[in-house]
């Protein structure tokens, strides 16, 4: 009965099916981007709401380093200068929008002397108080009487438009001489914010309302209400001192594309299969129940026979696709439920529990930064080849580095396959970097290794001082100059490394032996997984340490590749072995509050966790997300930093130009590179740079090498004192 119904009505059953499956990939295709959109709006509000947090503090910092630098003079008279108000004010002024005035206040709360001046002379000389009656006295009397700085909450500006102000008092010597008033504009600043120029992708898109209680502060393209789709609102708190409400809509032409009528496409190409489909079926029935008692009914019996079997195969490959991704969603879902939970427990306090959950989360912290590191020597084996920035180069002790690295690597290999070190007894020090080091001696021992196979073998490392053969090239790396020693003089003159690794392998033929070192030649093959980039490697990090490599080999009697390296000289080990002793000590406490740095770095995590973190070692550090903004704030306060550190991948203007910019305007200036990776070249380090760090590092190693400017420039040809 079932199956006579089936048959009977098996097109109308086919164009059905595909109809219900065509509209739930339709309305599931549509509910996808719509969800897209929506995070995309999250993320887009959360840049807006912590650019606004963070503009607004950039400028107040610069009202501070203005009052600071104003204060740091010989004499009360110079408090009282307009002339010298006048000729330092404008570069504080424009460096960066947002400010509609900046006037100075004496102790009665009249304003002495403003700017820009045309735009503001009809307040000069007059009373803030009866400018704008009661609404001033909050802010001044709260600077008045705590001599911090005081702020006023939005109002009316006199030059028209919605904004705020700051007092600053001017202390000199226990003494308030008068009051720095900075006028703050809001749609200047949002203007500058929602620009797509400042570097938020898509902030075009949407349009914007930001209010202040029921007062619309700033609005930007299409008119929308709080409760219509896809509005997201932040609310804002400015300095403590007073709220906004921030809201974004995604503009009606990207609203359109996740609605249904612009996302049919899907639907219409399942209904146009349904009635294919439907037409095939029914004609098939047709001509099945034509056929029927023909000498055909066999094949046609077969041919679907065939059909029906491609579709329970695509059954189960489709079965089998969900049923691994909904795997690795559970997998996935687990993992963050468990963290959840930890947290959400953690967050009770619940007693007994506390301890041991702040250790689960400790040891998936350690996990991380294990994949960190890890991922991290990935990297660095992928940009060794092709030369982009790597570690700086330092001293090593070559000995204890082998032993260690030849205990890790016994864990690898064989059993049957032993290991021999052979090594000099007298204490030699290489210039080069360490991860390379380990990476020419793994790359021979792994190829040892493979080249010994399955059987019974042995691998030895030997290392001897032997006369020099040649006088190697006179580096010109600048990394020597911490090391206070002419670079023509930090090799033995004498004598040289020489470090022999041989196996018992199947050796290798003498006619592919010069070939061994070119890039992708490989005699491992697919199944031995080889890349044919490790000789390479090795070939380029041997070079870069100025030595040399040579190999001895015969089929069946196994291989020796033979390094040479220039050592470094016995006389300089203690100015060497001095810029190693901080290094090693990870206890230090960092001290740097005489330090003034500007750090220029575009990711937004990276740039508040290095400023925060030096901030707390005592630093006063500035801040700039653009080369061009950056390169601004140098060049107005220039004197005044001890450090810029600087990233090479930058929006607009990248960090090798902001470098040479900045080096013309001040050679002595101290620069440390920081880099994930780059394109561009780093320039030859001076006598006053601290060279590069690679991305992740520890904030701890970053004071560390601020630490060690001792070994930068002299102290005496940096001018620390603010202009």
């Amino acid at each position: 009965m079932l199956k006579t119904f089936i048959i009977k009505y098996a097109a109308l059953i086919s164009v059905g099916l595909i109809l219900t499956f065509s509209g739930y990939l339709a309305i599931t295709d549509i509910e996808e981007k719509q969800t897209t959109l929506e995070n995309k709006s999250e993320i887009m509000i959360s840049q807006v709401e912590d650019a606004i947090d963070a503009e607004i503090q950039k400028r107040v910092d610069i009202l501070m380093l203005f009052r600071d630098s104003w204060l740091a003079v010989s004499d009360i008279e110079s408090c009282y200068s307009s002339h010298r108000f006048e000729t330092r004010i404008p570069s504080y002024y424009n460096i960066t929008p947002g400010f509609k005035a900046i006037n100075w206040i004496d102790v009665n709360g009249t304003i002495r002397w403003i700017y820009p001046y045309e735009e503001n002379i009809e307040v000069e000389n007059q009373s803030i108080v009866i400018l704008k009656g009661d609404v001033f006295n909050t802010g001044f009397e709260y600077a008045q009487q705590t001599g911090n700085m005081g702020i006023m909450g939005i109002i009316k500006l006199y030059q028209g438009g919605y904004g705020f102000t700051t007092y600053i008092p001017l202390i000199y010597n226990s003494t308030v001489t008068g009051y720095l008033n900075g006028v703050f504009d809001f749609n200047i600043l949002f203007s500058e914010i929602l620009n797509p120029n400042y570097g938020f992708v898509g902030i075009d898109q949407y349009s914007v309302d930001i209010f202040s209680d029921n007062l619309s502060i700033y609005h930007k393209y299409e008119n929308f209400t709080q409760n219509a789709p896809y509005v997201v609102s932040r609310e804002l708190s400015i300095l403590d001192s007073f709220g906004l409400t921030l809201s974004l809509q995604p503009l009606s032409e990207f609203r359109n594309r996740v609605s249904i009528w612009n996302n049919g496409s899907i639907l219409i190409l399942g209904i146009s299969l349904a009635v294919v489909v439907g037409i095939l079926v029914q004609s098939l029935l047709n001509r099945n129940k034509l056929l029927r008692i023909s000498s055909q009914e066999k094949a046609v019996l077969m041919l679907e026979l065939h059909i029906s079997q491609k579709m329970e195969s695509l059954g189960t490959l489709a079965g089998g696709i969900a049923h691994d991704f909904n795997n690795l969603l559970a997998g996935i879902q687990g993992n963050v439920s468990l963290v959840d939970l930890n947290l959400k427990t953690l967050q009770k306090g619940l007693e007994g529990t506390k301890f041991d959950l702040i250790s689960e989360i400790k040891t998936d912290i350690n996990e991380i930064q294990t994949l960190i590191k890890n991922s991290g020597k990935i990297i660095s084996q992928i940009t060794q080849f092709s030369h982009s920035p790597s570690s700086e180069f330092e001293p090593l002790n070559i000995a204890p580095m082998i032993y260690e690295l030849l205990r890790g690597f016994r864990k690898m290999i064989d059993r049957r396959i032993t290991t021999v070190a052979d090594l000099t007894k007298e204490e030699v020090y290489l210039f080069g970097v360490d991860s390379r080091f380990n990476q020419i001696l793994l790359n021979l021992w792994i190829n040892a290794r493979d080249a010994i196979g399955s059987n019974a073998g042995e691998i030895k490392i030997i290392s001897q001082l032997i006369q020099k053969k040649n006088t190697p090239k006179i580096p010109s790396r600048s990394d020597l100059h911490q090391y206070v020693m002419p670079s023509s003089e930090i090799y033995d003159k004498q004598n040289e490394l020489e470090i022999r690794i041989s196996d018992t392998g199947v050796g290798i033929p003498k006619d592919i032996q010069q070939k061994i070192f070119d890039p992708f030649f490989s005699t491992k093959g697919k199944s031995r997984h080889g890349t044919g980039l490790g000789l390479t490697i090795v070939y380029n990090s041997v070079e870069s340490m100025d030595g040399s490599i040579s190999i001895i080999s015969e089929v069946g009697k196994g291989s020796t590749f033979i390094l040479n390296f220039p050592i470094l000289n016995r006389e300089y080990f203690p100015q060497i072995l001095e810029s190693k002793i901080m290094d090693l000590d990870e206890t230090s406490i960092f001290d740097f509050h005489k330090m003034i740095i500007l750090l220029i770095e575009d990711e937004k995590l990276i740039r508040k966790s290095i400023q925060i973190y030096l901030q707390k070692c005592g630093a006063t550090v500035y801040t700039a997300e653009f080369g061009t903004k950056g390169l601004n704030l140098y060049r107005s306060f220039s004197k005044q930093f001890d450090l810029v550190i600087l990233d090479i991948n930058l929006p607009g203007m990248n960090g090798i130009d902001v470098y040479h910019h900045i080096k013309r305007l001040v050679p002595q200036q101290q620069v440390l590179f920081i880099t994930g990776f780059s394109e561009y070249g780093i320039p030859p380090r001076d006598e006053f740079d601290l060279g590069f760090m690679n991305k992740p590092f520890k904030l701890t190693d970053l004071a560390k090498k601020i630490q060690n400017r001792k070994f930068g420039p002299p102290k005496n040809e940096k001018n620390k004192k603010l202009n």
